[in-house]
């Protein structure tokens, strides 16, 4: 299991990093720095994602 630090993981690529590396790496650990303060926006974001399978 490895720590992974994603900068600006609210944005469009930090979203498209965060489901890749969960969908090839479920057993990682990601943490993220957004200057975004509604976190509900990015989560439904990668809800969204996630959910396209």
């Amino acid at each position: 299991m490895e720590n992974i630090l994603i900068t600006g993981i609210s944005g469009q690529d930090g979203i498209f990093l965060t489901s890749e590396i969960l969908k090839n790496n479920p057993t990682h650990n990601i943490y993220g720095i957004t200057r975004q303060k509604n976190k509900e926006i990015f989560f439904h974001k990668l809800n969204t994602i996630s959910n396209d399978r």
